[in-house]
């Protein structure tokens, strides 16, 4: 498993035993699922079996993740998803259409310069900042120069060590200088955090009292806080809320980068040419009106537009498919809390589950061509089988920032594109998956040159 990417290696044996299998990993038995109606009793009819695997696959990010949305359980789950589920699907879309493109325009002026002088740009560590600053503003209203100075900085090294943790475990335990910094990192994150949440009651008291004006934007810190006013604030609660923001920050911005990164690379090239055509056709309708004289993208039309019929709808198939493809969240973890009844198969108490979403995504039974980039796929989601589209998961615990991904990802590529011809200068080795990396990230970055239309 540690020799190439673990990913691929439980792609090839799903190819050779099936969509059911087990194997043999430090120390223990692991059951791999990639068929789509075992996943459907794992995931959602026999939910409450099955509990987050917090011991070993999110151990080495727990000090993000924490007892967040992502690995809480139970009533803690539950009452940390009502509270957020209508902000995220509902309310705060309605602003990230203005937040993608003051973000995509930032992200303009940088590459007009690298257009003017010839060099190459990293667009995948520039899509990691960018989505970082989205996410920043959303959750916390941070100016995009405070999240590149603080949470690129802090953040970004604490999840590249969590990988390395996840199959080299024995970094959690030797005192070496890499152990001593991660602790150094952690401990520095979660001091800006919570100063944060502190400056917010502050200010929140301040504007209850009438000593500052109250005419401000409620981020996702403040709905988070008003779900609390009345109960006591107490170290549990102020960590709860920290771990609540840290999931979001790492939730909201790998994800929606990693996607961002191997779309532009496929539409950027030769081979994906009508693809690139039929997202630039549709982004000279949708943004017809929207543009300044110079030509630049300057207004967004709202949500219901872009997502509306005649919106950015081949634009989001582009983007899924690149969720297939690459498989950007390539396996999840689930442990048996019980014996349980999965289809034809019993499955033990204490039993890992690991939820092959690759390999369901490359299953040429439900998938045509796997390997091949065709955004066509999406444009009739009823005829995908449930279950075989996994990037953001199916069931009860579907991924709630989707929404917000989806929507700002797409306005980002379809203003990139419009604006600009790519080039990838790595060629050779753009195309190649980092190992063990997760979300999937390119090994060598995707440098290429920039050329305005």
């Amino acid at each position: 498993m540690i020799k190439g990417s673990p990913w691929d290696t439980m792609d090839k044996w799903v190819s050779e035993y099936g969509t059911m299998f087990t194997f043999h990993l430090f120390g223990s038995d692991a059951i791999c699922v990639s068929d789509p109606e075992c996943l459907k009793v794992i995931l959602q009819t026999k939910l409450s079996m099955f509990k987050k695997d917090v011991d070993w696959t999110y151990k080495p990010f727990m000090v993000l993740l924490g007892n967040g949305l992502v690995t809480a359980e139970g009533h803690s789950w539950r009452s940390q998803r009502t509270l957020l589920a209508n902000h995220l699907k509902f309310d705060i879309l309605e602003e990230v259409p203005q937040m993608a493109l003051e973000a995509v325009t930032r992200l303009c002026s940088k590459l007009d310069a690298v257009a003017l002088s010839g060099n190459s740009i990293d667009m995948a560590e520039e899509f990691r900042h960018m989505t970082l600053q989205v996410i920043a503003k959303a959750l916390l209203s941070l100016a995009p120069e405070e999240s590149d100075q603080t949470f690129a900085h802090m953040y970004l090294p604490i999840v590249e060590e969590g990988n390395l943790r996840t199959w080299h475990p024995e970094r959690m335990y030797l005192p070496t200088p890499s152990w001593f910094k991660f602790r150094r990192d952690v401990e520095r994150l979660n001091s800006y955090v919570e100063g944060l949440i502190q400056a917010r009651r502050t200010l929140r008291a301040a504007e209850k009292a009438g000593t500052v004006p109250t005419a401000r934007h409620q981020d996702v810190l403040d709905k988070m806080l008003s779900s609390l006013e009345g109960a006591p604030w107490t170290n549990d609660v102020m960590t709860q809320v920290r771990d609540g923001i840290k999931t979001f920050v790492l939730a909201g911005h790998e994800t929606s980068a990693s996607m961002l990164t191997w779309a532009l690379f496929e539409l950027s090239l030769d081979a994906n040419s009508a693809a690139s055509q039929h997202m630039l056709d549709e982004a000279a309708r949708v943004f017809a009106s929207s543009k300044d004289a110079a030509g630049r993208i300057v207004l967004v039309p709202g949500r219901e537009v872009i997502n509306g019929e005649g919106g950015l709808t081949y634009s989001e198939c582009c983007l899924r498919e690149s969720l297939r493809k690459y498989s950007v969240v390539p396996t999840v973890v689930r442990v048996a809390v019980q014996d349980v009844e999965v289809q034809e198969y019993s499955v033990r108490r204490g039993s890992t589950l690991m939820i092959n979403i690759q390999g369901v995504h490359h299953n040429p039974k439900y998938w045509d061509e796997p390997f091949t980039y065709r955004p066509e796929r999406f444009l009739r989601p009823e005829d995908i089988k449930p279950y075989t589209f996994l990037p953001f998961i199916e069931g009860p615990r579907m991924c709630l920032g989707q929404y917000l991904s989806l929507l700002e990802s797409k306005i980002v590529l379809s203003v990139l594109l419009a604006t600009y011809r790519f080039e990838v200068v790595n060629i050779a080795e753009a195309s190649e998956k980092h190992a063990f990396m997760v979300p999937i990230i390119p090994k060598a970055g995707h440098f290429m040159k920039v050329h305005r239309r």
